[in-house]
């Protein structure tokens, strides 16, 4: 059985924690229990947590994240968005090897970035 979470992180700013609730399901939730000081329901293999931070004011950024890792594999696959006032900025997408990580996002627009916009010492090769 794989291990799979998700959830959002809240960058509040600076001087300020950061919120964050997350679901996991599988046998290895076990490590995550109390992550970031955060109060977490048990239901069987499936963790229910939230830190119980709330931003002062607006969000500077919010991350909405996803981590799944095979029951028969170290290999962790990542899928992250970041936004700023709704628009995407930052996407992350991986299978858990170098080759196989995309980043990618734009300054303001669509959403939908081809990656132009960031730093190139971000990007990952093999």
């Amino acid at each position: 059985m794989s291990t799979k979470v998700s959830g959002t992180l809240y960058h509040c700013g600076p001087g300020q924690r950061n919120g964050i609730e997350f679901i996991c399901e599988g046998p290895n939730c076990y490590t995550l229990d109390g992550f970031d000081s955060s109060s977490c329901q048990k239901d069987g293999q499936t963790l229910k947590c939230n830190n119980g931070v709330t931003c002062n004011g607006d969000t500077q950024f919010k991350t909405e994240f996803s981590y799944d890792q095979d029951a028969d594999s170290t290999l962790v696959r990542e899928d992250s968005q970041t936004y700023l006032n709704g628009v995407a900025i930052l996407s992350i997408n991986s299978d858990g090897t170098a080759n196989g990580t995309t980043v990618g996002g734009e300054q303001g627009g669509s959403g939908e970035g081809n990656g132009d916009d960031i730093d190139p010492g971000l990007r990952m090769s093999g």
